[in-house]
């Protein structure tokens, strides 16, 4: 049984042999050791995401009928998206599951589905303020006494700042991959019903066609973050992204100051919403040659993933919508300015693809597909090996000739998928 916490009038904590840097403020120290445990951190990142989805108020519940129309869509959409693919949706072939959610619900889901990307990211911003950080001189001011007392909460911020921006998300978010990131949940669909209504509505285009292609688009790119080599390698850049941050020790100190310091209370604290979407702000957090680097990996495999996935939602929505549906333009514009909300959390977890990498990628798919058909695309699928450099990016017919695949429509069809064997 591990040893009672000390009582509040000790100043002291245990602090790896150090004296306690906050032992002239006991209930400082106590509150911070309250607050660095993981569930109360979590708890209140959910409570966070749920709030700001919802921009504090209470959200109607997604109505019966609403959930039977997008499941009854759901289901017409897998079969579209295996079709166009020929890549599993779900590892057990089977339906996937659909939540048809309001934005808390995606936010709630999702923190939890995106919580391993999240988690890496602390440990890896805990450990770059472990080794930058720098012995405060000992006077008890207040800044060296609020420098000392960032590090230990560093774990909250993190968690906060990762409900903060899911549930900001939340508010823009269609679908289960508005970020090509790999959830825990590989086998649900999520749709978030209001959201898919208004963008219907701002462009005056159909509901139940907007709904159908979110949902081809979120399972083919379900289905391509599952095939084991683009998992792989995906996943260990975003490690590599994450490692690869920076910490100013007084960053976070120096940026409260010039952003709150001035401030009265009323004022500062109407401030602070601001703050927790601002990650460089909040974590102290910079880029280093080293992400800089991984970013540019990660910019290369995901703007092919992006290609690949939007030419395989459109072949599959025009077969199901007609080649000319307005839904197509929607989401194109949509694509080519995609919501505030998006580009910042991608920014933070390495996930982030201007339009013009995704267009570089959209040309490698298309030719690719031009002069191999879906067998030459499907190539992508089968061994991490096939995966195209990045001057293979730019000149496809490069890639087809290093593996050594016949230019030729295949005979698979005009799609862009085939049926590969998803391994490697």
């Amino acid at each position: 049984m591990a040893p009672p916490d000390p009582p509040f009038d000790e100043g002291a904590a245990d602090w790896g042999g150090e004296e306690d840097p906050l032992g002239a403020w006991p209930l400082l120290g106590d509150l911070t050791r309250l607050l660095r445990s993981p569930d109360v951190s979590r708890q209140a990142a959910d409570q966070l995401a749920l709030a700001v989805a919802s921009d504090g108020g209470t959200e109607a519940n997604v109505s019966p009928a609403d959930r039977a129309d997008f499941s009854d869509l759901a289901g017409i959409a897998q079969r579209a998206a295996e079709a166009a693919t020929g890549l599993p949706i779900t590892a057990d072939h089977g339906p996937v599951e659909v939540a048809v959610v309001n934005r808390g619900g995606w936010a709630h889901h999702t923190l939890r589905d995106w919580r391993p990307h999240f988690q890496q990211l602390q440990e890896a911003l805990t450990a770059a303020r472990d080794s930058a950080e720098t012995h405060e001189p000992s006077a008890e001011t207040p800044e060296a006494m609020l420098r000392h007392l960032m590090g230990p909460l560093a774990p909250l911020l993190a968690d906060m700042t990762a409900g903060s921006l899911t549930g900001r998300l939340a508010r823009a978010a269609l679908g289960s991959h508005d970020l090509a990131l790999p959830r825990l949940r590989s086998d649900r669909l999520l749709l978030v019903e209001p959201n898919i209504a208004a963008f219907a509505e701002a462009w005056s285009l159909p509901r139940d066609d907007t709904c159908l292609w979110v949902c081809v688009h979120s399972l083919v790119c379900n289905a391509v973050l599952s095939v084991p080599s683009v998992h792989r390698r995906l996943t260990d850049l975003l490690k590599s992204h994450a490692r690869s941050f920076r910490i100013d020790p007084g960053g976070i100190v120096d940026s409260l100051q010039e952003r709150l310091g001035d401030l009265d209370p009323e004022r500062a604290m109407a401030e602070m919403p601001a703050l927790l979407s601002s990650p460089e702000i909040l974590l102290g957090a910079t880029a280093s040659e080293d992400q800089e680097a991984v970013a540019g990996q990660l910019e290369d495999l995901l703007s092919v993933l992006a290609g690949y996935v939007d030419a395989t939602t459109e072949l599959a929505c025009s077969q199901l919508l007609g080649s000319q549906s307005p839904v197509r333009e929607a989401f194109r514009r949509r694509r080519l300015s995609p919501p505030a909300e998006a580009r910042q959390l991608a920014r933070l977890l390495g996930v982030d693809v201007a339009p013009e990498a995704t267009g570089r990628g959209a040309r490698f798919v298309e030719g690719v597909t031009e002069r191999a058909g879906a067998e030459g695309i499907g190539r992508l699928w089968q061994s991490a090996d096939n995966w195209p450099t990045p001057n293979e990016i730019d000149a496809p017919g490069l890639w087809l000739a290093r593996l050594e695949v016949y230019e030729g429509p295949g005979d698979s069809g005009p799609g862009v998928g085939g049926r590969p064997n998803p391994g490697g």
